[in-house]
């Protein structure tokens, strides 16, 4: 970070930094904060961590903002949902799923993803040159895709309908931590 008015990030500040209290307390982080996040500085807490390279920076939840597990399971549906609604390159795609509240769903899981349903046969991928950069891989679905699609959904409608079902009865009035029936 150089220029007008900031200083040199120390090198090994230039590295991922997990713990947002040591972030927070670096000297810079008031420089860091009021010159790239004022939109953002106000909610910038002890939740999030940034990471610095020599062309990004990025602000990070320390909680994850959906179950790993759950969306391992349903990942691939999303995935030919939103390309069926419109051709997308990945980070396009990985954009589109954060900004419907996915928002620690990053390239390193949907990359593969899409690199296994292309293998599969459920989406097909085609290269358009871009102007800012290398050009770009661009998915639709296939007809399988969009079978594996509608399979999915009702899959999915089904069960959420029967964990519905069961979480939304009502417990007993006994029934609570140190009462288990």
């Amino acid at each position: 970070m150089t220029g007008t008015g900031s200083k040199n990030i120390p090198p090994e500040s230039d590295s991922a930094l997990t713990d947002a209290e040591a972030f927070s307390s670096h000297p810079l982080y008031p420089e860091i904060v009021g010159a790239f996040l004022p939109p953002f500085a106000g909610w910038l807490t002890r939740q999030h961590y940034l990471t610095m390279s020599n062309t990004r920076l990025s602000l990070h939840s320390m909680a994850p903002a959906h179950d790993p597990q759950l969306l391992k399971g349903v990942l691939s549906l999303l995935l030919l949902h939103l390309l069926a609604e419109q051709e997308s390159y990945g980070y396009e795609v990985v954009q589109r799923l954060q900004a419907e509240g996915l928002t620690d769903v990053l390239e390193g899981t949907v990359y593969p993803a899409l690199a296994r349903l292309e293998r599969e046969g459920r989406v097909a991928a085609r290269l358009i040159s871009s102007s800012s950069g290398p050009a770009r891989k661009y998915y639709r679905p296939t007809a399988s895709g969009y079978a594996a699609l509608a399979a999915g959904t009702a899959t999915w409608a089904r069960q959420t309908e029967i964990v519905a079902v069961i979480l939304t009865r009502p417990l007993p009035a006994h029934a609570g931590p140190g009462n288990p029936t």
